[in-house]
């Protein structure tokens, strides 16, 4: 249940403790962009996507910053068993205005909105006694004057934020997490952009998300157990299957909408990768409503 709400126009800040018996999955849906810092004290939360794909998971003694885009949804599960929680929302405006004091969030969130990214992921770090004074400071907030209130909060909130900002410049965070979300903002990315002819540029990746070129082909290839030219290239071929099976556009028009300008490249690869010719890769996954999972080896 929730055990504590406050908001003003900066903030939002909800804390809950929950006593579960039964999993429990509720969906949301994302009304306006929003920045989170998330703090898990007890238990566990993982939010997975509409298709069931994971997001994140949320473990006992970690808190981490993450930011929604407008109109993403999303689903929380919840396992039985005691959880403590709390959340607190400053608005993006207000964090724009402070970007010179909160650079490595700032620059986070302009990562993720300059790349459309529905569900972005900062590092997660261990709750640490300077972290916890200053929750549990927010957590016992004096009835005296409103104005009183309203700078304790804003100093507080304030202190959370440099202090996460901090631990993600100097490296004090969960680093295979970190890790991880990288590669799945990347992967994302590719996922999204994979009709882009100019997609299959390494470096241009690599810059965009503030990698070396080695260091991103190296750690994508541990996560991922392909090549960053390996991914593009299924994501490619998947997006041409759906085509072929859904739509009755000719083979030049799906190839180039799939991402290769060169038809007969793009029967070659089909060729190579299926062992026949994009015509009868359409007349296969049209019989008996075949999906294209059935011939992915």
């Amino acid at each position: 249940m929730l055990i504590q709400r406050y908001s003003n126009y900066l903030f939002f800040i909800e804390i809950y403790e929950l006593h579960v018996e039964k999993e429990i999955k509720t969906a949301y849906v994302v009304n306006e962009s929003s920045f989170y810092l998330f703090f898990m004290f007890d238990g566990d939360i993982s939010a997975s996507a509409p298709d069931g794909s994971d997001i994140a998971k949320a473990n006992k003694s970690i808190w981490y910053a993450n930011y929604k885009e407008k109109g993403s949804t999303f689903i929380n599960n919840i396992s039985p068993g005691t959880h403590r929680f709390c959340y607190i929302s400053p608005r993006l405006e207000w964090l724009e205005r402070k970007s010179s004091e909160f650079s490595a969030i700032e620059k986070s969130i302009k990562t993720f909105r300059d790349n459309e990214v529905e569900y972005g992921y900062m590092p997660r770090c261990q709750i640490d006694n300077k972290a916890l004074r200053l929750i549990l400071s927010l957590f016992n907030l004096k009835k005296t004057r409103g104005e009183d209130v309203e700078v304790h909060v804003l100093n507080q909130v304030v202190q959370l934020l440099r202090l996460y900002n901090d631990m993600i410049v100097s490296g004090a965070f969960v680093r295979s997490d970190a890790q991880k979300e990288r590669i799945r903002i990347v992967q994302q990315y590719i996922e999204e952009n994979s009709r882009d002819l100019k997609i299959g540029d390494i470096q241009q990746i690599a810059d965009r998300f503030f990698f070396a070129r080695r260091t991103l082909t190296r750690i994508f290839k541990s996560e991922t157990g392909l090549t960053v030219q390996e991914y593009i290239e299924k994501c490619k071929l998947e997006s041409a299957l759906k085509l072929l099976r859904e739509t009755k556009l000719s083979i030049g028009e799906v190839s180039r909408l799939a991402g290769y300008p060169d038809q007969n490249y793009f029967s070659r690869v089909m060729q190579k990768q299926f062992s026949t010719s994009p015509k009868n890769i359409r007349q296969f996954l049209n019989l008996n409503g075949a999906s294209f999972s059935t011939i992915w080896p």
